[in-house]
C-alpha cells in the first residue's frame, strides 16, 4: 500500500520486540493479553 501510494523508500527496524521483552513491551510475545500495541512511523520530505 505504501508503494502504491508513491512511497519510494521503506525501511523496517531489524529488531524483534517479541525476542527482546526485557527492552520492549511486546503485544505478540504476550499474545495480546496486555492490550498494548503501537506503531511508529516517520514521513520525511
Amino acid at each position: 500500500q505504501l508503494r502504491a501510494a508513491g512511497v519510494e523508500q521503506i525501511e523496517g527496524a531489524a529488531i524483534c520486540t517479541a525476542c527482546h521483552v526485557d527492552e520492549f513491551f511486546s503485544h505478540r510475545a504476550e499474545r495480546g493479553r496486555t492490550g498494548r500495541f503501537g506503531v511508529v512511523m516517520e514521513l520525511l520530505k
